[in-house]
């Protein structure tokens, strides 16, 4: 009797011990970051965002222009047996200039801040590239 219940202990700790090893393993990743810009419209910035969002590979799941919202959700297969990455982009007009804040978030067992922080910088460098054209 006392051997089924050391046994039994011996099974649900390693039950446990797979179950946090797999809480581990997603992890998640997320960066963000916020510009403001004094010279473009709002509508200038929600077109530019839109087209920025394209260049990174993603696709618009959600636009809630009224509110600055853009949700957008990339490639599935960039985030193999997780969650495809997910970038927020929040426009707002403050004090005369248009406040853009983009938000990346990446859950898997793979990824790291670079790979957020990498989305958020391109977001940018492409949003800026179409604001000068």
């Amino acid at each position: 009797m006392r051997i089924k219940i050391i046994g039994l202990g011996l099974v649900l700790l390693m039950m446990l011990s797979c179950a946090s090893h797999q809480q581990e393993k997603r992890l998640e990743s997320i960066s963000q970051d916020t510009k403001f810009y004094a010279n473009p419209s709002f509508e200038d910035v929600w077109t530019a965002s839109m087209k920025a969002i394209e260049d990174l590979g993603f696709m618009i799941r959600e636009e809630i222009k009224d509110r600055g919202l853009l949700d957008a959700v990339g490639e599935i297969e960039s985030n193999p047996g997780f969650l495809p990455p997910i970038l927020n982009v929040l426009i707002l007009q403050e004090a005369g200039q248009i406040k853009v804040n983009c938000l990346a978030l990446l859950v898997g067992d793979h990824n790291d801040f670079q790979t957020t922080l990498g989305y958020v910088q391109q977001f940018f460098e492409s949003l800026e590239k179409y604001l000068k054209n």
